[in-house]
Formats: C-alpha cells, sequence, structure tokens
C-alpha cells in the first residue's frame, strides 16, 4: 500500500518495530487542511485497488492449494 500510494504521489510513512509492537504495523497517511476532495478521493480509490488486488492475489494463491 505505501508503494502504490507513493507512486500515486501521496506522502506515506512506514510506522514500524519498534515504534509499534511486531504485528502492529501500519501505515501513516499524511492529509492537510489543504488536500482538495479530488486528492482524498484519489487517495481513497488508492487503498480500494490495493485491497482488491490483495483480495485477488490471496484468492489466487488459496486456490492453488
Amino acid at each position: 500500500l505505501n508503494r502504490m500510494a507513493r507512486k500515486a504521489g501521496f506522502n506515506t510513512r512506514p510506522v514500524t518495530s519498534p515504534v509499534v509492537p511486531v504485528g502492529k504495523e501500519c501505515l501513516r497517511f499524511c492529509i492537510h487542511a489543504d488536500n482538495t476532495e479530488e486528492e482524498i478521493l484519489k487517495l481513497l480509490s488508492v487503498i480500494e485497488n490495493f485491497f482488491i488486488e490483495d483480495r485477488r492475489t490471496n484468492y489466487i494463491q488459496i486456490s492453488k492449494l
């Protein structure tokens, strides 16, 4: 997700161990008051596409078992 968001031009920061416990890693999105509605919608689209692709990839891996 970080790679996809940065490629789309968004400022993201992974938050990893030791800042957070292992298994609780997250991604910080830097959104500010100057972001336009169009930019926010684009970010939501990037996030949605990530989960669609992730689901498709996991389905393919599971179906090969």
